[in-house]
């Protein structure tokens, strides 16, 4: 697996577990690395998609519900 894509399904699990855990990024971030074993690029490009995310979170969800339906 490439490692961008390996970064975004880890940022994809990092923004699932700030969700359901209610924690901020920043602490779901600090201990999300503990079992986990990829390189420095990939843990980097993760934390700013996901950082990235959360910090435009509203525009982001505002954009989704132009287009949802029920």
């Amino acid at each position: 697996m490439g490692s961008r894509r390996s970064a975004r399904e880890f940022a994809l699990q990092m923004l699932y577990q700030a969700e359901a855990s209610e924690m901020p990024m920043s602490e779901v971030a600090r201990h999300f690395w503990d079992d986990t074993d990829a390189p420095v690029e990939v843990r980097e490009f993760a934390a700013r998609l996901a950082h990235g995310t959360m910090e435009h979170r509203d525009e982001i969800d505002s954009i989704l519900v132009q287009s949802l339906e029920h």
